[in-house]
């Protein structure tokens, strides 16, 4: 039982309060706990105190631990955006939020649906067309697909001149038309 397991790490970092391996452990028994910041913050303190001991094979361990924390965090995310899209199709904070997850997992079609209809839902939303923007560059397999996403960033720009997420992505496309990427 994670109670029972939680209670026992606890009690051995007491004796040993710069354990790594500690702190990784109770990150684990967190994460699977559901403890999700909490799991985050052992994981994060696991790393400080790796960071002297110059141990590669450690260090990656624990970067696979935050990976799985945040890859968790975003399951949560998307649970409950999705839910909020089933109470309101036309939540488009929730959509853009929901997009933003299907991005990080490199589903920039979805992404891109979801970014579409939270631009109907709020079209003065500059975030969401900078980030359709992104998935649609991210996913160009053509010119006019990169044309489209020029498209967006020039639009979200025009909502809000100096965002920079726009700006960047916006030299992004730039670039990849320029090298026929």
């Amino acid at each position: 039982d994670y109670h029972a397991a939680l209670h026992d790490v606890q009690l051995y970092m007491l004796q040993f309060p710069n354990d790594g391996d500690a702190y990784l452990l109770r990150s684990r028994i967190q994460l699977n706990s559901g403890n999700l910041q909490e799991a985050s913050s052992d994981a994060n303190k696991a790393v400080s105190l790796y960071a002297g001991q110059d141990d590669k094979s450690t260090a990656q361990t624990v970067a696979d631990a935050i990976q799985g924390i945040a890859r968790s965090e975003d399951r949560a995310r998307f649970v409950l955006d999705s839910k909020r899209i089933l109470a309101d199709p036309r939540d488009a904070d929730a959509l853009t939020d929901r997009g933003d997850i299907y991005e990080t997992l490199g589903q920039h079609e979805w992404a891109v649906n979801d970014y579409s209809v939270a631009i109907v839902a709020n079209p003065s939303d500059a975030y969401a067309f900078a980030a359709r923007c992104q998935s649609r560059r991210e996913d160009a397999s053509s010119d006019t697909e990169l044309k489209s996403a020029l498209s967006d960033c020039d639009k979200a720009l025009a909502l809000d001149p100096k965002m920079a997420y726009a700006l960047r992505q916006r030299a992004l496309v730039d670039l990849a038309l320029l090298s026929g990427d």
